[in-house]
């Protein structure tokens, strides 16, 4: 049975202006549903395109959405401290607890939701900060391949390039080629052995 149904009957029945009060009240909660559903979608929606093709723009707008569910985060949390104070009765006012009870199962049901949302937000800046790292990760590696990559020939260069004169492969007729041949082995030899 929907306790929403029981509570907007109680109104027809006249039972006067705490039963109004809390159908007025019921009203604002259930006017939060939509529009956390539609953060929902919109949340749902910038997962799958960030899936996709993340961008900044995503993670800014799950930004100004985590500010709004906060908004409403708060408004939920002063709501229920007035529906708690309103169980109690205090002043014996209201006739029924079930209905404010109502009220205050709808601030539960906000909050969860709220609470999910807020999670995926942080999970959309998660997404494009993993996103981010990957990118520089794989620069890192490309940089770090063609440094290994140009190691040997750096070394040997080093090497060939010092200009004494008691260098004799210096001299040789096929010097060039043997520079050149000594550096593709070794070259090689860095690929397979390490």
């Amino acid at each position: 049975e929907n306790l929403r149904s029981a509570v907007r009957m109680d109104s027809r029945k006249g039972d006067g202006a705490s039963t109004l009060m809390v159908v007025l009240l019921d009203g604002v909660m259930d006017a939060m549903f939509p529009v956390l559903d539609l953060y929902g979608d919109a949340l749902e929606g910038m997962t799958n395109i960030m899936a996709a093709n993340p961008d900044e723009m995503f993670v800014r707008l799950s930004t100004r959405l985590k500010t709004r569910l906060n908004q409403i985060r708060r408004f939920n949390w002063d709501a229920r401290g007035v529906f708690l104070q309103m169980h109690q009765d205090m002043y014996g006012v209201m006739q029924g607890s079930t209905r404010v009870q109502t009220l205050i199962d709808s601030t539960l049901q906000v909050e969860k939701e709220t609470d999910a949302y807020m999670l995926k937000c942080v999970g959309l800046q998660q997404m494009y900060s993993d996103f981010q790292q990957q990118k520089i990760n794989t620069t890192l590696n490309a940089l770090t391949n063609l440094t290994f990559a140009l190691m040997p020939f750096s070394a040997l260069t080093g090497l060939w390039g010092m200009n004494f004169d008691n260098m004799p492969e210096l001299s040789f007729e096929w010097g060039y080629t043997m520079f050149w041949g000594i550096a593709a082995l070794v070259q090689a030899l860095v690929w397979i052995y390490i």
